[in-house]
């Protein structure tokens, strides 16, 4: 399924996937570090947090999940299972940004 986004904030995240994946796609062998896509994902998550919630704890981990399902189903990574953040790294990238 593709998510479909609106307004500016669209461009905006539609911007940051597709410079992840185009990079992910350019070289196999240097990839964009872990805290290069933690601060990415962080940022969009933040974004995604609800209003007036407390940043931090479950609303937090489920704007975080939300981000990297955005991403997921975005551009190349629909089609590309090696462009797709599995759980298992979107758990450790999220342990990067808690820390």
């Amino acid at each position: 399924m593709i998510a479909v986004f609106l307004g500016e904030e669209a461009v905006e995240t539609n911007y940051l996937w597709r410079r992840m994946q185009t990079s992910e796609q350019q070289s196999q062998r240097q990839k964009k570090n872990c805290l290069q896509k933690a601060l990415t994902f962080a940022k969009r998550a933040t974004d995604l947090l609800p209003p007036l919630r407390d940043p931090s704890g479950k609303d937090r981990l489920l704007a975080w999940q939300k981000a990297v399902a955005e991403y997921n189903s975005y551009g190349a990574a629909v089609s590309n299972p090696l462009l797709r953040i599995s759980d298992d790294h979107a758990e450790q990238l999220f342990g990067f940004s808690v820390s």
